[in-house]
């Protein structure tokens, strides 16, 4: 799938389908008590939180900003355009929050 490892193209599916090991969906099949998030506290860790709005990857969020320009506030360029699937695949990479992918595994 466009380049993408194994690893890469299983995470990138998840999100497409909002069915990733988010808190958010975590506590939507009773996994975990609270869908806050764990890592900035402000909101619950859903797809677009992390793809957004999580303050404790705000410099990682900021990196993708400037690597996508304008597209960076739209998920559908993130997660359907082979530019915004690599940028994503970098900062999912910077942020550790899903170990399957390092950034070692983007380049």
């Amino acid at each position: 799938m466009w380049g993408l490892s194994q690893a890469q193209a299983s995470l990138l599916v998840q999100l497409q389908m909002g069915h990733i090991l988010l808190i958010e969906f975590l506590h939507h099949i009773s996994k975990v008590d609270s869908p806050q998030c764990p890592h900035c506290r402000m909101g619950n860790e859903s797809m677009h939180h992390f793809l957004f709005e999580c303050q404790a990857w705000a410099s990682e969020l900021l990196l993708m900003g400037q690597e996508l320009s304008h597209e960076a506030s739209s998920a559908q360029h993130i997660l359907n355009n082979p530019d915004g699937m690599e940028s994503l695949m970098r900062y999912v990479g910077r942020t550790k929050w899903f170990m399957a992918i390092t950034p070692g595994d983007v380049q």
